[in-house]
């Protein structure tokens, strides 16, 4: 709900995993030592691998075996620290689902009679089961993607401007745009996924007491009346599934639109200076590769409904 503070939840929330910040300190590290990486590797294979290796002129020309080294000693870095992410995250997952659950059904149990009068056992099910993975993934994988992301992204423009301030400019000329477009989109997004959840859990709570009062249903003979129910359920989950997955599918690209109008007048730009010698090819790869890098990194906020 709007009336409720995001950030107290937050901070309510976090506190309940302090018992695993050791963990998810060490993800969080290793995270931006990727990161890191993820920002050295674009100048090796791009602009230190066409101006000092094969450019005559360069430092280390000819030395192939050199720039070869170093790119495959960063993308195997780059593995490990991946599966040591991969391998802490699946000893913690378990544990941390486990005490959410325990800790939201302890609290439903200490609730008063009247707080079931009316509430259906499927509903409940879905808070105890889904909304504990939710806010695990939401804190472990979400919220720290989102900080990494946001470092990456200020990191790299900050290099882009140290590289050439005017590129930097016209590769973010559209980015007010840009940012107003998502704003609206994650606007719409927040009701589409509170219609989803509302039908899913509405149709778990049908369900679940349909199969737990199966010998009323049948005793009364009114199998077809609770399949026309189902059914009806069914199809409204369908149709809000449909409604977020097309939104989806035509807002974000229409927006990355106004990101692309930016990487046009870059390689416009870039390459004429690069014909008139003002910019080195291998320069213009890299910050190119930087200028998709921030492109990506904006994603994020997309995979919001896993989390």
């Amino acid at each position: 709900p709007h009336c409720m503070d995001k950030g107290k939840i937050i901070k309510r929330m976090g506190g309940f995993f302090l018992k695993y910040k050791a963990s998810i300190l060490t993800i969080f590290i290793i995270m931006v030592l990727s990161s890191i990486l993820s920002v050295i590797t674009p100048y090796f294979s791009n602009g230190f691998f066409y101006d000092q290796i094969l450019s005559s002129t360069g430092a280390f020309f000819g030395n192939i075996l050199l720039v070869l080294i170093i790119i495959i000693g960063t993308r195997i870095i780059g593995i490990i620290f991946s599966m040591i992410t991969g391998t802490i995250s699946a000893k913690i997952t378990a544990n941390v689902v486990y005490d959410l659950k325990k800790t939201i059904f302890s609290s439903i149990e200490r609730l008063s009679l009247s707080f079931f009068t009316g509430r259906q056992t499927g509903g409940l099910m879905t808070q105890v089961n889904s909304d504990a993975t939710s806010i695990y993934w939401f804190f472990v994988d979400g919220l720290q993607s989102f900080v990494i992301n946001v470092m990456t992204i200020i990191v790299i423009v900050i290099l882009m401007f140290v590289m050439n301030p005017l590129l930097a400019f016209l590769s973010l000329i559209t980015l007010p745009l840009f940012v107003w477009g998502i704003k609206l989109i994650f606007a719409k997004l927040d009701k589409l996924h509170a219609k989803r959840y509302s039908s899913r859990r509405s149709m778990n709570a049908q369900l679940s007491d349909v199969l737990t009062g199966v010998r009323v249903v049948k005793a009364f003979s009114k199998e077809k009346a609770e399949i026309s129910r189902f059914h009806a359920k069914s199809e409204r989950v369908a149709y809000d599934d449909r409604s977020l997955s097309t939104f989806e599918t035509w807002a974000f690209p229409s927006v990355d639109m106004l990101l692309y109008i930016g990487n046009i007048m870059v390689w416009a730009v870039g390459g004429w200076m690069c014909v008139k010698g003002d910019l080195t090819y291998g320069t213009l790869l890299t910050f190119v590769t930087y200028m998709n890098m921030v492109y990506i990194a904006r994603k994020v906020g997309r995979d919001r409904d896993k989390v």
